[in-house]
């Protein structure tokens, strides 16, 4: 097969993993984790970014080392700050990813297995690594873990570069970029370069490329030092329990084993059981140094985590799925060997990885909260998957001056408020979290506050959190809403969440679009907006006075264009006595490009004829008032 040739199969492997990333960029909103990743980059509306802030946050903060928070925030200021651009980062680590492991498995094969196939072994580590399920729901996590991933293949192959070449300064600059980047990027990455320091201290050729490595290595550390002082304090806290949640949620040794092999196997451990096998049987030193790398590492994660208890999730170990990925290309390629067809193995691992994704298996999504149900009852509450980007774009879409938005999240509201202002810093509405308002519900102290935030906002918009039981804040929140306010509907009621509007009754002096007859006003509750979309949806307000006759009529609201032809309209029954808010949405129809303005009309529907109709716009009296105007582009 020719060069130009070969490269075919691992570029469409990328394409695939592509694909199965960019699917999910936008399908989720952010959570918690995610935008705390972008509040310590100093990103979106917590910024702008100075080097001070950064800084101080990432010395507060300091779960994770700052080199990931870094780059986040030069990608941030370059792209933007939605959530589909920062997402596309993470997928673009986890390609890298992807493309590493392939050149690991192809370079280690190159040089230890002459009987083997290079490009096979790298084909068959990029197929295993990227139809992993586990490791492409991280492609469009807005978390440190795919780059992580992407350095630990990064240092394997720059380390294996380093013992089996001839150095040069440039082999010796990538690997201590590529170690360093290691340590950055996530505290396991100290596991990921001891485990290497060891084998390096036991196994090979103490010659000069040799010191060189072991030198590097040395100056790496130094080089953590800065950062070393600050990794050493979430250890100790987690330790003795400053997170009991974490703590109780812990896993035991069997737990991260048996996940550990079913997760980046998508469940098909007897397969990967024989495949790890078969690479043993290669008897390749390149796979002697994987498989030592592999069992260190796992092996002083397990036994630290006894005493420390921080492994609450399989995400900390993504650094083994390379390393895994390359051992399952060894035993493809050694099957092949047996003149055992390499190709429906690789088959099988990638439809099965490829429908697990698709489907969103049960199986796979579990890891997603550990068995504890402490977490279950705490933390797994707290982060359960929002609508939020449906509740801007209606809120967005609607928005008119002085409204007012309240969120109702019984519980766990530290985990929201961040993403609540994420997704809301741009809107010009006045927000809160109803919990965020002070007071008791004794003594109309909660009361008070509700009526304070109102505080004469033509609407309010009340956003509920269906995953958790109200409490007495939801309650008196809408008793404060009756006082004064009247229901305009709901605009959307999914499985975690609602959204349902309330406007103010008018007084005196409320703009009106007119009066009609002696006892029926007419309101314009959201301005048209000069460009519309089909259907056209208008939000009235009707004033009906106990004078008025009960069931006797009818409002119309018609669409005229320029020339003044009607071409479109439609007919409602006229709401009882009181105050009534109402959508009113014509009829479907394409409108051509150009001017309109819509027109309202009572009448009475069973002699057709219309009340008098006047405005301070239209003094004189009509039978039609304007309510306002629009254009089709």
């Amino acid at each position: 097969m020719s060069k130009r040739v070969s490269w075919l199969p691992i570029i469409a492997v990328l394409l695939l993993v592509a694909w199965l990333g960019i699917r999910s960029l936008n399908t989720n909103a952010i959570w918690y984790d995610e935008w705390s990743s972008i509040y310590t980059a100093v990103g979106s509306y917590t910024g702008p970014f100075s080097w001070a802030t950064f800084i101080a946050r990432k010395t507060l903060e300091p779960w994770q080392p700052p080199l990931h928070a870094l780059v986040l925030a030069f990608w941030g200021n370059s792209v933007g700050w939605t959530a589909f651009a920062l997402r596309s980062l993470p997928l673009f680590w986890g390609m890298l990813t992807v493309a590493w492991t392939y050149r690991l498995g192809y370079d280690l094969t190159r040089k230890s297995a002459a009987s083997l196939k290079p490009s096979l072994v790298g084909l068959s580590a990029a197929i295993a690594v990227g139809a992993s399920a586990f490791f492409i729901y991280y492609l469009h996590e807005l978390r440190v873990y795919t780059f992580y991933a992407m350095f630990a293949a990064f240092a394997l192959w720059s380390y294996w570069r380093m013992i089996t070449t001839q150095q040069t300064w440039r082999t010796r600059i990538i690997f201590l970029l590529a170690i360093t980047g290691l340590l950055y990027s996530h505290y396991f990455g100290l596991l990921g370069l001891g485990s290497l320091g060891l084998y390096h201290l036991i196994f090979p050729r103490k010659d000069r490329n040799w010191r060189w490595t072991l030198g590097l290595m040395l100056v790496a550390g130094v080089l953590f030092l800065p950062w070393f002082y600050v990794a050493l304090h979430p250890l100790p806290n987690a330790q003795i329990g400053g997170d009991p949640i974490l703590f109780a949620s812990a896993l035991d040794v069997g737990q991260i084993i048996s996940r550990l092999l079913f997760m980046f196997s998508n469940g098909n451990i007897v397969l990967l059981g024989i495949l790890l096998y078969f690479a043993v049987q290669s008897r390749s030193k390149a796979v002697w140094l994987l498989l030592f790398w592999l069992v260190v590492t796992v092996a002083v994660a397990v036994l630290g985590n006894i005493w420390l208890k921080i492994i609450s999730e399989m995400r900390y170990l993504i650094m083994v799925w390379p390393v895994l990925a390359v051992l399952v290309g060894f035993g493809v390629a050694q099957l092949a060997k047996q003149k055992v067809t390499p190709y429906i193995i690789l088959a099988i691992w990638g439809a099965v990885g490829i429908w697990t994704v698709i489907n969103a298996s049960p199986l796979m999504v579990a890891f997603h909260s550990p068995d504890s149900d402490t977490f279950n009852n705490s933390y797994a509450n707290a982060f359960r998957v929002l609508p939020w980007q449906t509740l801007r774009e209606v809120i967005q879409a609607h928005v008119q001056a002085g409204d007012a938005l309240a969120y109702h999240r019984p519980d766990a509201v530290w985990a929201i408020e961040g993403v609540f202002d994420y997704y809301f810093y741009d809107i010009p509405i006045r927000r809160t979290i109803l919990e965020s308002l002070s007071g008791t519900d004794k003594d109309n102290e909660y009361l008070t506050s509700t009526l304070q935030f109102m505080s004469n906002a033509p609407r309010v918009w009340l956003a509920v959190d269906k995953t958790l039981p109200a409490n007495f804040r939801l309650g008196t929140f809408k008793e404060a809403l009756s006082q004064d306010y009247v229901s305009c509907g709901n605009m959307f009621d999914l499985p975690n969440m609602q959204l349902d509007l309330y406007a103010r009754i008018p007084d005196s002096n409320t703009s009106a679009i007119g009066q009609f007859g002696d006892g029926v006003q007419g309101y314009l509750l959201e301005s048209l907006p000069q460009s519309v979309s089909q259907p056209v949806r208008v939000l009235l307000g009707w004033k009906v006075a106990s004078t008025v006759a009960p069931n006797t009529y009818s409002f119309a609201l018609h669409i005229e264009n320029a020339s003044g032809q009607l071409v479109n309209q439609v007919d409602e029954g006229l709401p009882g006595r009181g105050y009534n808010c109402q959508w009113v949405q014509f009829p479907s129809g394409e409108l051509p490009a150009g001017e309109y303005r819509v027109l309202a009309t009572v009448y009475n529907w069973s002699t057709g004829d219309r009340l008098p109709g006047k405005s301070p716009a239209q003094p004189e009296p009509q039978d039609r008032l304007l309510v306002g105007t629009f254009q089709v582009h």
